[in-house]
């Protein structure tokens, strides 16, 4: 969704993703006009693209790779955006245990085209085996709806296998 002034586009409301850029360690993000519409892009892509570059402010609160519902006006010296308010997009998650035939089990929690497993077994990954760290690590998450119901969800689950 864009608004127009005489002058050319005055907003763009667009998702999306911001990563750190490899030289400067800044957050920047990417868009492209694509049928006439703004959506975002990464740098890797192989079409015309535009940089985002968050708001000083804005900035700190930003979370590398996760998505983002931003406003964003034109830059005033260079050929890209500003992004003036971004605002996480919160996805469902799921939460599904998986048994294997020798016993052993995994916990997954997938939300947007994301997937954090649980796996007891993963002796030598801490973040899918230790409980503590894996449960730091969702709570942490800005991108998932309903997140407190979600642990409460995860945790169950656990508490279900740890006790069959």
């Amino acid at each position: 969704m864009e608004q127009k002034t005489q002058k050319g586009v005055s907003r763009v409301i667009v998702n999306i993703k911001f990563e750190k850029h490899r030289d400067f360690g800044t957050l920047v993000g990417f868009t492209t006009r694509k049928n006439g519409s703004w959506m975002g892009c990464y740098s890797s892509d192989a079409c015309k693209k535009k940089v985002v570059l968050p708001d000083k402010e804005l900035s700190p609160a930003l979370v590398e790779h996760v998505l983002y519902r931003t406003t964003l006006i034109p830059m005033k010296s260079k050929d890209g955006f500003v992004a003036i308010n971004a605002t996480p997009v919160k996805f469902n998650a799921r939460i599904e245990t998986i048994s294997e035939k020798d016993g052993s089990w995994r916990i997954e929690v997938k939300f947007g085209h994301k997937r954090l497993v649980y796996d007891p077994s993963a002796k030598n990954n801490r973040h899918r085996s230790d409980i503590d760290v894996f449960t730091r690590t969702l709570s942490e998450r800005v991108d998932i709806a309903s997140l407190p119901m979600v642990i409460d969800d995860f945790m169950e689950a656990v508490r279900g296998h740890e006790y069959a």
